[in-house]
C-alpha cells in the first residue's frame, strides 16, 4: 500500500491498522431499518428455528440440550462437536479442528500466519476480511482477479500461477469456493493445479468454504484440508445449514505448528464457545443432509426465478448462473448502471425499500464494473423479486409474464423430514456414514476411535 493510500486510509478511520469493514457497515446502516420491505442480498440460507432444529434431536443430544449448565465450556471446543465435525474431511481427527466465531477464526489464522512484510494472494471479488489483516500488518497483497466471460465468472488458474511466481514466495494463497459472490467453483482438475501449485511452493492454502457442500452445476470438491497437509479450511453454521445465530464456525488444519498458534490466540479472544450452540450444532451436523437438502430446495427455486426475472429486464441486469453457494453476482446494465451501482441501490431502498448489495461495497480487486450481489437462500426472495419487478415496470399494474409455479416454494420443500413434536415423517433421510463416515453416535463423552481416512 503506497503512502497517498495509506494517508486517505487512516482518514477514513483506520483502528490498529484496519479499515472501516464497508460490507458490514452497510448492513449495519440498511439491514435492520424498518423501510426495508425486501431483502434481495443476504448471504445465508432460511435461518431455523429453534423449534425446527430441536425437532430433529436424538435422545442422547435433547437430554444434553434440557440439562445444559450455562457455565464455561472446554477451549478447543466441545469434543462430540468437534469429532461430528472431522467426520467431514478425510484424514482429520478432533485435535486438528477448534471451534470459534467464523470472524474471530479468520482472525486468529491470519494473525497465526503473517509477519509484517509477507506476501499474500487473495482472491477478488472477497470479503475484505480475507485480506485486511494482511494489509493491516503491511504485507503485499496480490488479487487473483475474477473475469466475465461467455455469461459467467471465471478465475483462470493460468493467471493465478502467473501471480504466484511473479514475485516473492507468499506466506499464504487465499480462495473463497463456491465464491462469494460470483458463485464460482472451479472443476476437479483445477482444485488439483491449486493444490499442487500450493505444494510446490511450500506455502500455506487458507481455503474459506463457509458455502461448501452446496454445489450446483460442477461436481462436489474434497475439502483443502482433506488434500494438503499445510490447508487451512474454514467452516460453519451461518451459511449451508441456516444457523448464523448461533455464531459457531471452525478451522480445520493437520498443521500442528499452525494450530498451537491458533490456540495461543483463542485465549486472548472468546477463550471459549457458547454451550448452547455447541450443543445445537452437534444437532445439527447429525442432521446435515435434512438442512442441506432444504437449503439446496430454496436454491434452486429462487435461481429459476432470478433466472427469469433477468430475462424479463435485460435492459438492467444479466443473469449468471453460479456454480454453487448461496449468491451470485450479477451486472447492471444500461441507464441504471450509468447512475452507478451504489447509487442506483440507494435510489431502490429510497423508492421501493429494496436492498440490493452493491459491488461499490465490495473488495473488489481490479474487478471492474457495475454488479449486484442477489442472494438465493431466502424463502422471500420470489416476494422481493416480484417488488423489484413491479418498480422496472413502473406499479403495481405491471405483468408477470415471467413468474412460473416451480419458482413458487412450498412447504414440503421446507420439511425437514420431522414433525414438530419430533415425530419422524416420510422425507429426506440422513445418508448412512460408511467408508470415510461415521457411525451416528460419538457418545458425549469418551474416546476418539481414530483418524478418518
Amino acid at each position: 500500500m503506497n503512502g497517498d493510500k495509506k494517508a486517505a486510509v487512516d482518514a477514513a478511520g483506520t483502528v490498529a491498522g484496519y479499515r472501516p469493514f464497508r460490507l458490514e457497515r452497510w448492513f449495519a446502516k440498511y439491514e435492520f431499518d424498518p423501510k426495508i420491505k425486501h431483502l434481495l442480498c443476504c448471504s445465508d440460507a432460511e435461518a431455523l428455528t429453534l423449534k425446527e432444529l430441536l425437532s430433529l434431536a436424538d435422545d442422547a443430544t435433547r437430554q444434553q440440550w434440557d440439562e445444559l449448565k450455562l457455565t464455561y465450556t472446554e477451549s478447543q471446543g466441545d469434543p462430540a462437536l468437534r469429532y461430528e465435525i472431522s467426520t467431514l474431511y478425510p484424514h482429520t481427527t478432533t485435535d486438528d479442528i477448534v471451534t470459534a466465531v467464523p470472524e474471530e477464526a479468520i482472525l486468529m489464522a491470519f494473525w497465526a500466519l503473517l509477519e509484517d512484510g509477507g506476501r499474500v494472494v487473495v482472491m477478488a471479488p472477497h470479503y475484505q476480511s480475507l485480506s485486511e489483516t494482511a494489509m493491516a500488518r503491511g504485507c503485499q497483497v496480490d488479487f487473483w482477479t475474477g473475469r466475465e466471460r461467455e455469461g459467467e465468472w471465471i478465475f483462470d488458474v493460468d493467471e493465478l500461477e502467473q501471480i504466484v511466481n511473479s514475485g516473492p514466495k507468499p506466506t499464504v494463497l487465499v480462495v473463497n469456493f463456491p465464491h462469494n459472490p460470483s458463485g464460482f467453483v472451479p472443476s476437479p482438475a483445477e482444485w488439483e493445479r491449486i493444490i499442487s501449485l500450493c505444494q510446490s511452493h511450500e506455502m500455506y492454502l487458507f481455503s474459506d468454504e463457509m458455502y461448501w457442500e452446496l454445489f450446483h452445476t460442477t461436481p462436489p470438491l474434497t475439502s483443502a484440508v482433506s488434500l494438503y497437509d499445510k490447508a487451512i479450511t474454514l467452516s460453519g453454521m451461518s451459511k449451508s445449514y441456516a444457523l448464523p445465530g448461533l455464531r459457531l464456525g471452525w478451522l480445520a488444519c493437520r498443521d500442528k505448528e499452525f494450530m498451537a498458534k491458533v490456540l495461543t490466540l483463542k485465549d486472548f479472544t472468546t477463550i471459549c464457545g457458547p454451550g448452547p450452540s455447541e450443543v445445537l450444532a452437534l444437532i445439527a451436523l447429525r442432521n446435515r443432509e435434512r438442512i442441506l437438502q432444504r437449503t439446496r430446495a430454496i436454491i434452486s427455486a429462487n435461481v429459476r426465478a432470478l433466472r427469469a426475472f433477468c430475462a424479463a429486464h435485460t435492459s438492467v441486469f444479466d443473469f449468471r448462473q453460479p456454480r454453487g453457494g448461496l449468491i451470485t453476482f450479477i451486472p447492471l446494465k444500461g441507464a441504471a448502471a450509468s447512475k452507478g451501482a451504489g447509487a442506483f441501490s440507494e435510489e431502490l431502498v429510497r423508492e421501493a425499500g429494496i436492498l440490493l448489495l452493491p459491488s461499490d461495497e465490495m473488495e473488489m480487486g481490479e474487478t471492474t464494473g457495475c454488479h449486484f450481489r442477489f442472494g438465493l437462500g431466502r424463502v422471500n426472495f420470489l416476494e422481493g423479486l416480484r417488488a423489484l419487478h413491479r418498480y422496472l415496470s413502473s406499479g403495481e399494474g405491471a405483468t408477470e409474464s415471467w413468474l412460473t409455479e416451480d419458482m413458487i416454494l412450498r412447504p414440503s420443500s421446507l420439511s425437514l423430514g420431522v414433525d414438530l413434536d419430533g415425530r419422524v415423517h416420510e422425507g429426506p433421510a440422513e445418508e448412512p456414514r460408511t467408508g470415510k463416515g461415521r457411525t451416528q453416535g460419538f457418545p458425549v463423552s469418551g474416546t476418539e476411535p481414530g483418524a478418518h481416512t
